[in-house]
């Protein structure tokens, strides 16, 4: 498969092949897995493989794995679930640099609830501190929310040493690992977190399907109440030809983790020197630690010109997709990422940044013509604004 000129993967990935055929398998697999009669033993042979294959690519065990719609369920059920028994002036506590299916949901429950939201900080390379959670509230705290690694920066932040913190303060928390399950190796037991959100569609499965890794499956409130799918956790008919989507998706997202991360690495890399060579000036907004990115993301600005510019420009006259940031937040009434602007860059960068992803399917000669089109569309750009 070839997807000449697109490096929007964090937005969304395409179905491998691999997926497509556990799909169609699935497709035939009529009966209600709920149903005791014989003919629905293959539907609950297929959710039992399924819960199983995403148990492994998160280090978890089957029976602590939920499927759900897509990572915004699993980040509002997550806050849900953790506010239901706590005291009305325990704080919700996550970050500034949270996907907005987090900061939502976090404003609205403490409205509703009259519950504090406290926001922590990230430094300027947009990793938030340990520290910097755990001064967030000097109250009670009801949960911890943070993400594993930012969808607009890519930077993959210290969850392990806030799930410590968390640990010390008996205070549940949450990860949303959206953007990080299948690009990187995501043990929940090594992060120590008590709930985690994931979703297919952003490592080669479909949309619309997901899952929550739920550490204590007894304590956790139920996301909505009706039949007992999903031991009653999260009840509703199972999505069967979805999951089974994400079943083989994170299949070979296991098999193919250490091949695929090299691949990017080694393209991200390209793209660099290849602007460098090009003479290009540009910053990069995230971590300069390789170790603390993700190695599939690229945040570059480009001084003197704007972002919207630039990527209409590669759209339509390369044929090239880039983002703006958030692919959920593309469309709304915002001026700059919420990311960025926490992370206190200045106008000039944040009006000038784009977002590069890719991944298993993007090839070197794809590497080769973004750097081209760059080039020539910032050298461009630049001189009608006279800032060349």
């Amino acid at each position: 498969m070839t997807l000449k000129g697109y490096f929007d993967y964090n937005a969304t990935t395409p179905l491998s092949d691999a997926v497509k055929a556990e799909m169609r398998h699935a497709m035939e697999v009529f009966a209600n897995p709920s149903a005791a009669y014989p003919a629905a033993g293959p539907a609950r042979a297929l959710l039992a493989q399924a819960r199983q294959n995403v148990a492994d690519l998160i280090d978890a065990a089957p029976e602590q794995i939920f499927f759900t719609s897509c990572g915004t369920e699993g980040n509002n059920w997550a806050l849900q679930a953790s506010c239901a028994g706590a005291p009305g002036e325990a704080a919700i506590v996550t970050t500034a640099i949270e996907h907005d299916a987090t900061l939502a949901a976090a404003r609205a429950l403490g409205q509703s609830q009259g519950r504090p939201v406290h926001v922590a900080l990230p430094q300027s390379d947009g990793i938030v501190r340990a520290d910097a959670v755990a001064r967030a509230s000097a109250g009670p705290v009801a949960v911890y929310s943070v993400m594993l690694a930012n969808n607009e920066t890519g930077a993959i932040q210290p969850v392990a040493e806030i799930a410590e913190i968390a640990r010390d303060r008996a205070v549940p928390l949450h990860v949303d690992a959206v953007q990080a399950v299948g690009k990187m190796p995501v043990s929940v037991r090594a992060l120590g977190c008590d709930c985690l959100s994931l979703s297919g569609h952003k490592f080669h499965g479909p949309k619309g399907v997901g899952a929550m890794y739920v550490r204590d499956p007894g304590t956790f409130a139920p996301m909505m109440i009706g039949g007992g799918q999903e031991r009653g956790l999260r009840p509703g008919t199972e999505n069967l030809i979805g999951i089974a989507g994400l079943s083989a998706a994170a299949a070979e997202a296991r098999a193919l983790m250490d091949p695929n991360a090299a691949r990017n690495r080694e393209n991200r890399k390209r793209i660099l020197d290849g602007l460098r060579r090009q003479g290009v000036a540009f910053s990069i907004n995230g971590p300069a630690d390789d170790a603390r990115i993700l190695p599939n993301t690229l945040n570059l600005s480009f001084d003197g010109l704007r972002a919207e510019a630039l990527a209409m420009r590669l759209a339509h006259l390369q044929g090239i997709a880039v983002s703006l940031g958030s692919a959920c937040s593309t469309n709304k009434d915002r001026r700059h990422s919420h990311v960025l602007v926490a992370m206190g860059l200045p106008e000039a960068r944040l009006v000038s940044a784009l977002r590069i992803s890719f991944g298993r399917y993007t090839s070197q000669a794809d590497i080769d013509a973004l750097v081209r089109a760059l080039a020539d569309g910032v050298a461009h750009l630049r001189q009608l604004s006279g800032a060349a």
